[in-house]
């Protein structure tokens, strides 16, 4: 059941997202990783964006390393450079993306003997959230993770 679920979640996340991902919200997601991308389509999403030719101290600049790391920043900057890109509102669905590999990710803790509890918090940790949320995450996902390994 574990290889098989783990097989499933990454399908899920590698190759189905791309195909509920706009063309953009799929190359940015590619440039720049799915926890970056979340955080540019939270913050400018619905919205144009003018990505600036190499110029690291413009105020355009600035926002967009404030809202996701100077390095993907410039990953960003580097690979639209100078133009002006619609950021899609891809949010919603790589937040689910990201609560269901939470879930898988409890579940492989407990095939190697941790208890729920501490699995929650382990992976709570290094998912960087606190463990109520993680709490929340499992509560309303967990059969989620299952519905998608069936369908595989």
């Amino acid at each position: 059941m574990g290889a098989k679920m783990n097989y499933c979640i990454d399908k899920f996340g590698n190759q189905e997202l791309s195909k509920l991902l706009t063309p953009t919200g799929e190359l940015i997601v590619q440039v720049i990783g799915i926890e970056n991308a979340r955080k540019l389509f939270g913050s400018f999403g619905g919205a144009y964006f003018d990505f600036p030719k190499r110029k690291w101290n413009c105020d355009s600049f600035s926002k967009l390393s404030n809202a996701i790391g100077l390095e993907a920043a410039r990953a960003l900057c580097n690979h639209f450079s100078g133009e002006k890109l619609y950021i899609p509102r891809e949010n919603i669905l790589l937040t689910r993306v990201r609560h269901l590999r939470f879930v898988s990710d409890v579940k492989k803790a407990i095939m190697k003997g941790s208890s729920l509890t501490s699995a929650i918090k382990s992976v709570s940790i290094s998912h960087q959230i606190s463990d109520r949320h993680g709490w929340d995450i499992w509560k309303k996902f967990n059969t989620a993770v299952d519905i998608i390994n069936n369908i595989h």
